[in-house]
């Protein structure tokens, strides 16, 4: 993929990619978004570029640089919304791994025996057996994307299977190095009783800890995912998700990262391992508790739990993901290890994500009921209501808390468009409105510099030869200005939830300036569609049009905007001459599931669309890749 660079033909491709629609270097993304055709339009030359590459790699026989292009195309594809072409050209990937198997059995048939020989000789058939593996990992990748896409786009059985698939490959891989292990010591030797084999199996060969914690986090959500659409309409309907299921694979997940990641901490060579089996952990605890919350004791005796609301076990759990990342930091800390940029930033947006669940759970908008009450309604017109439940007068305290964990949330996705705020040259506090400066007047910019020269002092390149890590900076790639256009988006979940409390307390006027906030916000992403009612029409245009607007790849950014819209409405219905205004937001949020990127998410196998609640947002499918930088 690294040489595919070099071809101007993929270079467009990856400044899409890598820089968003205006593409070019350095330039900011924003000046570009405007300009609607150069999005559009430089979305397909960019496809049409990838082709022709494809096409000029091919002829010269350079089979594996030629089928990486249907990666980049796939990426391009989903950031249209494209999910079908997207998957085929992941298959398309798929058979080109397939052929180069082929042709390997095929060289090693025809050829004249002095490879054979080779092969044969001290090593070869384990070099052997280790690129057989590494191409079937590469496949595992390749299914870990497809089986995002099948989710993403309602495909939630499809991605089951892909999961269940890596997980059966990983099981046959272990057995299969376990065999291999006793068999080079010797088929007359008895292993001990406790001995699996495992012990020793090389780093090289060993499945990473990662790729099953990814495969069964998959499982469980896609088996959350069919369960909720399926009851949606038949209770216990023909998929027969079975709830404990859903939980089996979620606790599995987190159970075997936590495990790990001790392990890890007692080697200094896997204290950055730690850092990503931390990380991992914390997104199985908030698809655990998101689980929880939206299952909220259907299926199981309550008196077995002793009558304990699953939402408060969901708030547990998303307090105990905040505390794995607090502690990431502080054992990165003692341990003197410097956390990869962009890891930091995947650990703070889970950190958001969290603080956004115990804020919406504490102000009851879950779509599972807070109270028995049967005067409690749902508001918001059915499906397109984003989920959310007129709330009883709330307590002080369940208000301020839900206020507080929701501003934090948004300090959070502030830090991650704008940097840190004690880093910001002229920022200012929020209490006295001074500068964040020291005494002296040392402002931000010439704090990072003396941090990151304490960071460096008394570094030895070498180690300090006693296994110890150094204070060694890992090499930083500059992240793409696409993060930040996505945390703005997933920022409008915070805005509206706060605007939310402020609308409880009294404060309506603030809540709409954060409500008109919130919108723009769910609005911004670069590859997006604009879903306003009083911007319909326009020239006709083929299929989707880019533009900035409502995410058309991700379902997550599209309940945040649906949801948001749904809480404006309910704002507008408490006040006089706003009907108006409440129909036309109610009418948004309903387009974006009709024709947006929720088209297909919000329906059940039998294409009917349910009411999602839109805690689903906070979801998250990883993969290996999650902990990996491209750019």
């Amino acid at each position: 993929m690294t040489t595919l660079l070099v071809l101007p033909e993929c270079m467009s491709a990856m400044d899409i990619l890598n820089r968003g629609p205006g593409g070019g270097g350095g330039r900011d993304v924003d000046d570009d978004l405007p300009r609607v055709a150069s999005i559009d339009g430089g979305m397909g030359i960019a496809i049409s570029d990838l082709h022709r590459a494809g096409d000029v790699l091919s002829r010269h026989r350079l089979r594996e640089m030629s089928s990486s292009t249907h990666l980049l195309e796939s990426d391009l594809r989903c950031a249209r919304g494209e999910f079908d072409i997207a998957l085929g050209c992941l298959s398309k990937y798929e058979r080109a791994l397939a052929h180069d198997d082929d042709d390997d059995d095929d060289d090693d048939d025809n050829d004249d025996g002095t490879n054979h020989a080779r092969a044969t000789g001290k090593g070869g058939e384990r070099a052997d057996r280790r690129r057989a593996r590494e191409r079937r990992r590469r496949k595992a990748d390749v299914q870990f994307e497809k089986a995002r896409l099948y989710a993403i786009s309602g495909r939630f059985g499809e991605a089951l299977s892909e999961y269940e698939d890596i997980l059966e490959w990983m099981e046959g891989e272990t057995e299969d190095l376990i065999e291999e292990r006793r068999g080079r010591h010797g088929g007359g030797r008895r292993l001990d009783d406790d001995d699996d084999g495992s012990a020793a199996i090389d780093d090289d060969d060993a499945l990473p800890v990662i790729h099953g914690a990814a495969a069964l986090n998959g499982v469980g959500v896609a088996k959350l995912l069919l369960h909720l659409r399926e009851e949606g309409g038949r209770r216990g309907g023909d998929i027969g998700v079975d709830i404990d299921e859903i939980f089996e694979g979620l606790n599995t997940a987190t159970e075997v990262l936590l495990e790990s990641r001790k392990d890890a901490l007692t080697s200094p060579a896997h204290y950055n391992l730690a850092v990503d089996l931390g990380l991992a952990a914390s997104i199985t605890l908030a698809n655990s508790g998101v689980a929880r919350c939206l299952l909220n004791n259907r299926g199981r005796d309550d008196d077995d739990d002793g009558g304990v609301d699953d939402r408060r076990r969901a708030m547990d759990l998303w307090v105990e993901g905040l505390a794995m990342l607090d502690t990431i930091l502080v054992d990165a800390a003692n341990s003197l290890i410097v956390i990869p940029r962009h890891k930091f930033v995947c650990m703070e947006s889970v950190r958001a994500r969290l603080y956004c669940n115990i804020s919406w759970t504490l102000l009851g908008f879950p779509s599972v009921p807070t109270s028995s009450s049967p005067e409690r309604r749902r508001e918001g017109g059915g499906e397109g209501g984003g989920g959310a439940l007129k709330p009883e007068k709330l307590s002080d305290e369940y208000l301020r808390d839900a206020s507080d964990a929701a501003k934090k949330a948004l300090d959070i996705y502030d830090e991650l468009m704008n940097g840190s705020k004690f880093m910001r040259d002229g920022a200012v506090d929020d209490d006295g409105g001074e500068k964040l400066a020291g005494e002296d007047g040392t402002t931000g910019r010439e704090w990072e510099e003396i941090l990151g020269d304490s960071a460096t002092e008394g570094r030895d390149d070498d180690g300090d030869g006693q296994g110890q890590p150094t204070t060694s900076k890992p090499p930083e790639s500059p992240l793409s200005p696409l993060w930040s256009a996505y945390h703005r988006c997933e920022s409008a979940r915070a805005l509206g939830l706060v605007a939310r409390c402020y609308a409880l307390a009294g404060s309506a006027v603030t809540a709409e300036g954060l409500f008109q906030s919130a919108l723009d916000a769910s609005s911004s992403h670069p590859f997006g569609r604009k879903v306003n009612s009083k911007n319909a029409g326009g020239p006709p245009h083929r299929g989707v049009r880019v533009e900035t607007g409502v995410s058309l790849s991700s379902p997550n950014l599209g309940l945040i905007a649906r949801d948001v819209r749904s809480w404006y409405a309910m704002l507008c219905d408490d006040w006089e001459k706003r009907g108006g205004d409440a129909a036309r937001l109610r009418s948004d949020a309903s387009k974006i599931e009709d024709e947006g990127v929720l088209k297909g998410y919000v329906r059940d196998v039998d294409g009917v669309k349910r009411s999602v609640s839109g805690l689903e947002s906070s979801l998250w499918l990883f993969s290996p890749s999650t902990f990996k930088l491209y750019d």
